[in-house]
C-alpha cells in the first residue's frame, strides 16, 4: 500500500496516514472531469450491444472510490464491472495480466472484447498481446498548443500554467458539434489559442490595476 510506504518514509502516525489518504481522495473528487465524448460513446455501445461494460484500470486508489466516481459522472451503471490493479495485484501495463483476470471473471473470450484506452502500452499493445481487439483514444491527451501552455518556458507560475492547460483541454473536449469537422476546428482554435490569450490579457490588466 502506497500510504503505508509513505508513512514509513516520513514517520507518519496512523492518523497522519489516514488523513493524507482522505485528502488525496477529496482532491481527486474535486479535480476529476468527465470526457463527454467518451461517456456518450459508452452509452451508445451499451444501448447498441445490449451488453454491460467492464472497466479495467491501472490505479492505486481503492476500487470503491473509482466506482463511485464512474457512477457520479454517468459512466458506470448496474450490471457493469470494474477491475482495478490495486485490488487484484496485477496490471494492464505489465504483461497484461489484469486483462486475464477480467476475461476469467466475465467468462468471455478475448476475441469478443473491444478495449478502448489512452495508453499505447497498457491499453493497446498489452491488450493486443492478450488477444483483445484494442482501439486507442488519445483525445484526452493535451494537444500541442495545450502542452505549450503548460510548458516550463511559458509565462506564469507552474500551477497556473497547469490549470490553464487543463481548462483549455476541458473546454475543447466539450465541443457542442463533434460531428461537424469545420465547426470542431474553429472550436478547438478558440479553446486552445483565443481563450488562453484573452485570459492572459485580462490577467495582465487586473495585475496592472493593482499597482
Amino acid at each position: 500500500d502506497i500510504y503505508n510506504e509513505l508513512a514509513k518514509e516520513f514517520e507518519w502516525s496512523p492518523q497522519d496516514r489516514d488523513l493524507a489518504e482522505r485528502e488525496e481522495l477529496t482532491l481527486e473528487t474535486e479535480s476529476l472531469r468527465p470526457i463527454p465524448e467518451v461517456r456518450a460513446r459508452i452509452n451508445r455501445l451499451r444501448t447498441k450491444t445490449k451488453t454491460s461494460i467492464a472497466f479495467v484500470s491501472d490505479m492505486y486508489l481503492p476500487t470503491d472510490f473509482i466506482r463511485e466516481r464512474l457512477e457520479e459522472h454517468g459512466f458506470f451503471v448496474s450490471g457493469d464491472s470494474l477491475y482495478v490493479s490495486s485490488e487484484h495485484g496485477c496490471s494492464k501495463a505489465k504483461e497484461g495480466r489484469l486483462f486475464e483476470v477480467m476475461l476469467s471473471r466475465e467468462s468471455i473470450s478475448s476475441e469478443s472484447v473491444l478495449h478502448v484506452g489512452d495508453d499505447e502500452n497498457g491499453d493497446v499493445s498489452m491488450a493486443n498481446a492478450r488477444g483483445l481487439l484494442a482501439e486507442p483514444f488519445i483525445g484526452g491527451h493535451l494537444s500541442v498548443r495545450e502542452k505549450a501552455l503548460a510548458d516550463e518556458g511559458s509565462i506564469g507560475p507552474r500551477l497556473l500554467r497547469s490549470k490553464l492547460a487543463g481548462a483549455s483541454r476541458l473546454a475543447r473536449l466539450d465541443c457542442p458539434c463533434p460531428k461537424d469537422i469545420k465547426q470542431q476546428r474553429l472550436w478547438n482554435m478558440v479553446c486552445e489559442s483565443v481563450a488562453p490569450a484573452f485570459f492572459g490579457f485580462v490577467s495582465d490588466v487586473l495585475e496592472r490595476a493593482k499597482e
